[in-house]
């Protein structure tokens, strides 16, 4: 089951637990995160299915059972693909079929946003750290419900691009790729 599953996975390391939600099997922040002895648990797709509560609840418990002693920390980076700014010009291409289509995808965006909130509170109700990230230009960021949870956690804000943490483009070259994060830990902010 779920739950057992994430206990196994959190019992192999002491110290900093990285909780990274919604990330791909081999993503680069697991690929790193073990050269600093921080123990990654990855919630991709292939091994949990962050959809339901179910999960949701196990995830929770799980937050809570590490030892207060060890620092949790959250990685959220759920798809941002229905907030594309590219669908503006798509909606007005394809119409209102389209952009019905589009509001259920983002409908659906928000809920896997708030299952995300849910774990996040835990996160912070121990005092660990979180962190989303989305593209900056990405419209999900004007989602009233987004921007509320922003502000009910004092959330600070980060601008990077993704060329300066290894990502390139088919010729290797670093790419501009902007994107915002916001978290309550002020390292990662500055």
């Amino acid at each position: 089951d779920t739950a057992s599953r994430l206990r196994d996975k959190e019992n192999k390391c002491h110290g900093v637990t990285l909780f990274e939600y919604a990330c791909s099997e081999n993503s680069m922040m697991g690929q790193t995160s073990s050269k600093y002895g921080v123990r990654h648990i990855g919630l991709s797709r292939d091994w949990i299915d962050l959809s339901n509560d179910t999960s949701t609840e196990a995830l929770i418990e799980q937050v809570s059972d590490i030892p207060k002693r060890d620092q949790v920390v959250l990685w959220g980076s759920i798809p941002c693909t229905p907030w594309c700014t590219y669908h503006r010009i798509l909606i007005k291409k394809y119409g209102k079929k389209y952009e019905t289509r589009l509001q259920r995808r983002r409908n659906n965006s928000m809920l896997f946003f708030r299952r995300f909130a849910k774990v996040a509170a835990a996160v912070l109700a121990r005092g660990g750290k979180v962190a989303f990230e989305w593209p900056q230009f990405c419209e999900g960021w004007k989602q009233e419900e987004l921007q509320r949870w922003i502000q009910d956690n004092q959330l600070l804000e980060a601008i990077c691009h993704g060329g300066y943490f290894g990502m390139v483009n088919d010729k290797d070259e670093p790419i501009v790729k902007p994107w915002r994060i916001v978290t309550n830990d002020e390292r990662l902010a500055q």
